[in-house]
């Protein structure tokens, strides 16, 4: 059975940061236009870097545990 108020939960959760970010965006605009989110080049590499550690370190510790769960039965 799936839990509705959970799932209603995330999705009121997401909604709230999608609208956030809107009205971030829109705030933060430039006199010329631009959005004015310029990032040194090295900032860039890290955040990029610690996104993709940080995504493999969540989908693989599920993993791990889920595989020595299946390997003990």
């Amino acid at each position: 059975m799936c839990p509705v108020a959970g799932l209603l939960a995330i999705a009121v959760f997401h909604a709230l940061v999608f609208l956030v970010g809107l009205y971030a965006g829109r705030r933060s605009r430039g006199d010329d236009g631009s959005s004015g989110r310029r990032m040194p080049i090295l900032l860039d590499v890290v955040t990029m870097t610690a996104t993709w550690v940080g995504g493999g370190y969540i989908n693989g510790t599920p993993e791990a545990v889920y595989d020595s769960a299946r390997s003990v039965r």
